[in-house]
């Protein structure tokens, strides 16, 4: 073969990996996301090609869980500089996630996102959410009024993302994920630690753990009129501290409102001010 014809078809190869690479990361973010979605129907048509793994582009920024109802417990998020390697094996449960097997007939997504959710996003902006799917069951009593029981459907789960519609797809790791083991990975912790008593004159810290913030800052605060506002810091990794130190003389001891405030959540404290012991 003459180096041109050997050349050009060494071009062409290197074209079709990177097609068919393409390919693969377009799976990433196909789903609509959002809990009020209406799933769709899947096809029933099976796929020519299996998916490829999820770990090309675009690259995933943050998993992070979504609880049934607000709890006082935040789970630590997985970054994607920093927990490449479970990120990864994430991905790939989605990616083996059989969306053909099941039709979804007599399944739904969570009435109003009551359940666990894992939420991926994405640096490019695009996201994806993970929920165990439903069974719902109706019944109606003599008035009329109608009681709706609703139970997840063990190996099945629902798939939403940013740019396509919902749907649903067998598979028994991700449901075990999104209901149980996601503690191991991502455990639970208090999102704020701050002091209960306030020195003047001495250096307190308040310190945020599990935070989607990007950054925070603390208000103190009197009958609703801020006393000493903290500069704000860059949240890293779902870290930030808060240092601070209130000046001698410069307030009367008593209880005041603590708030962690941040870009995303905001959480209030009473704490005591005193120069005793």
């Amino acid at each position: 073969m003459s180096p041109l014809r050997k050349g050009a078809a060494l071009a062409c190869l290197v074209l079709l990996a990177v097609q068919l690479q393409g390919c693969g990361a377009r799976a990433l973010s196909e789903p609509a996301f959002g809990p009020s979605a209406e799933p769709a129907a899947a096809s029933k048509t099976p796929s020519a090609v299996k998916p490829a793994p999820l770990t090309a582009e675009p690259q995933v920024k943050r998993v992070s869980m979504s609880p049934p109802i607000p709890m006082q417990l935040v789970n630590l998020p997985l970054f994607g500089d920093r927990d490449g390697e479970r990120i990864d094996k994430l991905l790939n449960w989605v990616a083996e996630a059989d969306r053909h097997k099941i039709d979804g007939v007599g399944l739904s997504s969570p009435l109003h996102g009551r359940s666990w959710a894992v939420d991926l996003e994405y640096e490019d902006g695009a996201t994806l959410q993970i929920r165990p799917a439903w069974q719902c069951e109706s019944t109606q009593d003599e008035q009329g009024d109608t009681t709706s029981n609703c139970q997840a459907v063990a190996g099945k789960v629902w798939i939403a993302g940013s740019d396509r519609e919902a749907y649903f797809a067998d598979s028994a790791p991700l449901f075990r994920f999104v209901t149980e083991t996601f503690q191991e990975w991502m455990p639970g912790v208090k999102p704020v630690e701050y002091p209960e008593l306030i020195r003047p004159g001495q250096p307190f810290a308040i310190k945020g753990h599990g935070s989607l913030a990007s950054e925070a800052h603390v208000v103190l605060s009197k009958d609703n009129k801020p006393l000493w506002t903290s500069e704000s810091v860059a949240v890293m990794d779902g870290e930030f501290e808060i240092n601070g130190m209130l000046p001698e003389n410069s307030v009367p001891e008593g209880a005041y409102q603590l708030d962690v405030k941040s870009d995303k959540t905001s959480y209030g404290f009473t704490v005591n001010v005193s120069s005793g012991s």
